[in-house]
């Protein structure tokens, strides 16, 4: 995967939503967390996803935005349909992995 051309092997996706991931992953790596598996969705998104203890995240991040679903043992804990990365806060995710 190179976020900076927005490419994952043979599919492409918008540089924009590859800007936004590399703005959240360096938010995350800042914070100590564990680095996240990174795929795609249909092109538009950029997903990360990981595990931390009993807690799962799944982030989709588009164009200057993303969305989170928090699962702690298969049960959501928490879900954010859209925030601006300039709003985002790492706090937001990292403390339902206690």
């Amino acid at each position: 995967m190179d976020l900076a051309k927005g490419t994952m092997g043979d599919t492409t996706f918008e540089i924009g939503a590859a800007e936004t991931a590399r703005k959240l992953l360096h938010e995350l790596q800042a914070a100590k967390l564990p680095p996240p598996e990174i795929t795609w969705h249909g092109g538009d998104a950029v997903v990360m996803l990981w595990a931390l203890k009993h807690t799962t995240y799944a982030i989709t991040v588009t164009d200057g935005e993303f969305g989170y679903v928090v699962r702690r043992d298969r049960k959501a804990i928490k879900m954010v349909d859209s925030i601006a990365i300039g709003q985002f806060n790492v706090a937001q995710l990292s403390h339902h992995g206690s």
